[in-house]
């Protein structure tokens, strides 16, 4: 059977967020990012792994994780070493795939 299937479009293709045994492609990716940063542990690599969740709407920024009623101004910023950044976003820092599927609903 199953489980509850959560889809979420954008103009070139969607994704989908399906809760059963076998998941789809966001829990598996969830999992396999705890598995290897887990694994790696032995070999004295240490992750602090945090989670944001935006919505890019006819070019306006939403943080999906701030309180209501906040109205931050966003950017988005490609940093010197060609990492992107949003500017104000909420990041909460998470520990197992589970915090991150809560932060999703709370999104």
């Amino acid at each position: 059977m199953e489980g509850p299937v959560w889809e979420e479009a954008s103009g070139t293709g969607h994704v989908r967020y399906n809760l059963s045994e076998q998941g789809g492609v966001i829990p598996r990716t969830e999992e396999k990012i705890f598995t290897v940063a887990e694994s790696v542990r032995d070999q004295g690599w240490e992750y602090t792994l945090e989670a944001s969740f935006l919505e890019i709407y006819n070019e306006q920024i939403r943080d999906l994780l701030a309180e209501p009623g906040t109205n931050l101004k966003y950017d988005i910023k490609q940093n010197g070493d060609g990492s992107v950044s949003v500017s104000n976003l909420e990041l909460l820092p998470v520990r197992d795939p589970v915090e991150v599927h809560d932060l999703l609903i709370r999104a």
